[in-house]
């Protein structure tokens, strides 16, 4: 186990540490001020009603794994639906990177890392989702690290978990799933996809795996390792939420056929899969409001899911928020396979 690492991701989501770490203490009593009550605040409004909603709603996902494509480092969403799952697969388009480690850090440093980790969850639990252009190639303190494998650690730690390991990750040549890379003497650029091993409090061990991946039909060309892996991935649960909309358009039909073949569950909103791509390989249950999508966005792909939440009569509440904020509220799909598992 490697403390330093536990200590850090502590560090990052403003909990109490033991032993005490070089740290500036007015940073750290900042850290907590700031993210306790938002957390709290997202305990309460989001996180215990999405997991009381999931455990309502969806099967056990226990010693699944769950692929979450479009994620940034969202693991408070897809823990919250699927806490039972073995292993949670997060892809994206933004550097994971080296994880911080904050008891190594100078004191002006250590204090810039720990206002950006507070400031992108704050901002993550008022919006619900992560701006994509803010990312960029990840969170970053000039000279220090740049990525976003600390706001991942961040939510683990938030999420009540241990951070007990890290290492790179690269996509095996000829396989269809990754494999950690030794991490002594690794270059920064080695750390664009990185595994987390998760402890519970019980010591069941998770995985966190963070893949930065171009998921546009020009990253996945067929038989590729990155084509074989999502093909792999989506075969369990899959998750879509905030996602810009990108699979209604052809330049993502590559992982959305993927989807559409493989998957056995989709949980997502608005933001995912064509409503009209669904209903004839799918059996769907409706949530929540939809009225049009976030004004931000292209109506017409959905316009048969504004149809459907119209006409049909089985629509059930949701209540609490998911997704892009729109005027009509939170709406949310699941969408399972007519006839059971995937080809």
């Amino acid at each position: 186990m490697d403390r330093k690492l536990l200590r850090s991701s502590r560090i990052l989501a403003g909990l109490a540490v033991d032993p005490p770490v070089e740290v500036p203490a007015e940073a750290f009593r900042a850290q907590a001020r700031r993210i306790a009550p938002v957390m709290a605040e997202y305990r309460e409004k989001t996180g215990v009603r999405m997991q009381a909603w999931a455990a309502r709603e969806l099967p056990s996902a226990a010693g699944q794994t769950v692929f979450y494509p479009f994620s940034g480092p969202d693991f408070l969403a897809v823990h919250r639906l699927y806490p039972d799952a073995s292993r949670y697969v997060l892809v994206a388009l933004q550097e994971g990177g080296r994880p911080p480690v904050v008891e190594r850090m100078a004191d002006r440093i250590a204090s810039a890392t720990l206002r950006v980790h507070a400031n992108a969850i704050i901002s993550y639990v008022r919006k619900g989702f992560f701006v994509t252009a803010r990312l960029g190639k990840g969170y970053s303190v000039p000279g220090v690290w740049t990525g976003i494998t600390g706001m991942l650690m961040a939510f683990a730690a938030l999420e009540g978990f241990d951070v007990v390991q890290a290492a790179p990750l690269r996509m095996m040549d000829g396989g269809d799933d990754v494999q950690t890379v030794d991490a002594s003497g690794t270059h920064e650029a080695d750390w664009s996809s990185v595994r987390l091993v998760l402890r519970d409090a019980a010591g069941d061990v998770k995985l966190l795996d963070y893949v930065d991946a171009d998921l546009s039909n020009r990253g996945l060309p067929p038989g590729s390792a990155a084509w074989r892996c999502m093909d792999r991935w989506a075969r369990g649960p899959v998750l879509i939420k905030a996602a810009s909309h990108l699979l209604q358009f052809p330049p993502f039909s590559t992982l959305r056929d993927i989807i559409l073949m493989r998957t056995s569950e989709l949980v997502q909103d608005e933001t995912g899969v064509r409503y009209a791509d669904l209903i004839d390989g799918f059996d769907t249950t409706l949530y929540g409001r939809f009225v049009g999508v976030n004004p931000l966005f292209d109506p017409r792909p959905q316009r048969a899911l504004m149809a459907a939440y119209r006409e049909r009569s089985d629509v059930r509440p949701l209540d609490f928020p998911f997704g892009y904020h729109k005027a009509a509220g939170p709406c949310l799909m699941v969408a399972r396979r007519k006839g059971g598992a995937g080809r």
